[in-house]
Order: C-alpha cells, then structure tokens, then sequence
C-alpha cells in the first residue's frame, strides 16, 4: 500500500490498518523468539547425541579390549559339567 492509498482511508480504517502491523510486528517477534528457542535446543541435543554416540563407541571398544584380555577356559561338555556337580 502507498503513501496516497494510505491516506485516502478513513480515520478509522487508517487506524485499524495501524493497529493491526503493530500486533504482527508483535506476533512476528514471539515466532521469531520461539523459532531461536527451537534451534538452540535442536543444536544443544545434536551436541548431546554426538557425545553419546562417541562415548557409545569408546565403551564397545573397552568392553572388546576387555573381552580379548580375559582368560577363556576351554568349553566343557555338559557331561563333564555334570560329573563335577556330582563328585
């Protein structure tokens, strides 16, 4: 709308024209707001997923370190289980 249309309009609708950019000024900031909320707490739980993800891998990789360093008994049979809970 132009200057000239502008003031062609009534008092009252100059007005309400006025008063209705000043509430989507406002509701424009609070989606802007809520929109910067969104992406900060996306970006903190990306971070928070990527730190679990690492840590997830670093203990597979102890756990098989650990596994590797255990000293393993070879396999019994379940006869040989069995003779020795009954001797």
């Amino acid at each position: 709308m132009e200057l000239k249309e502008f003031k062609e309009l009534s008092e009252e609708d100059q007005s309400a024209l006025l008063t209705k950019l000043n509430e989507t000024a406002i509701l424009y900031d609070d989606m802007e707001a809520e929109r910067d909320s969104f992406k900060n707490e996306n970006e903190k739980l990306q971070k928070e997923v990527s730190e679990l993800k690492s840590e997830m891998k670093k203990t597979k990789e102890l756990n098989f370190t650990l596994a590797r360093s255990i000293k393993r008994e070879p396999d019994k049979s379940a006869e040989d289980i069995l003779h020795e809970m009954f001797k």
